[in-house]
């Protein structure tokens, strides 16, 4: 398993994240989630906001439950 992105609102947090896992910054998350790259989305954010990113990853193809 390879760790291809990180993505975070904050830009800090996401250039921390992507320094200590040695993956790369995405700026977009529908550009991040519409990646051949990713197989798999893993959702850690606030319950304000996670709706929207499931719904971003589901319609780039991501959505298995």
């Amino acid at each position: 398993m390879q760790l291809v992105g990180v993505f975070d609102i904050n830009n800090e947090a996401a250039v921390a994240c992507s320094s200590a896992c040695n993956a790369p910054v995405s700026i977009n998350r529908r550009i991040f989630f519409a990646s051949d790259d990713v197989d798999a989305v893993l959702i850690a954010a606030a319950t304000s906001t996670c709706s929207d990113y499931i719904e971003a990853a589901v319609a780039a193809g991501h959505g298995r439950w």
